[in-house]
């Protein structure tokens, strides 16, 4: 008698194996939303800075037509 396939159909690990390996999923899944959420805030952050930027620019050049049109 030869035996040419077998086939397993159900394995079940322990306890212990599936709940580390849920818990490292779930770090996993963490880490990645805050990695996210720190991305957001930087951008958020260098917007704001060119915002506040572009507005100091174009305050000056205000200033400076003002003081042309007295001059």
């Amino acid at each position: 008698m030869n035996i040419n396939k077998l086939e397993i159909q159900r394995i079940d690990p322990p306890i212990e194996l599936m709940d580390a390996m849920n818990q490292q999923k779930i770090a996993q899944q963490r880490k990645r939303a805050q990695i996210l959420e720190a991305e957001g805030l930087k951008e958020a952050a260098i917007r704001k800075a060119e915002g506040v930027q572009q507005q100091q620019i174009l305050e000056a050049d205000g200033e400076a037509s003002a003081i042309e049109r007295i001059a």
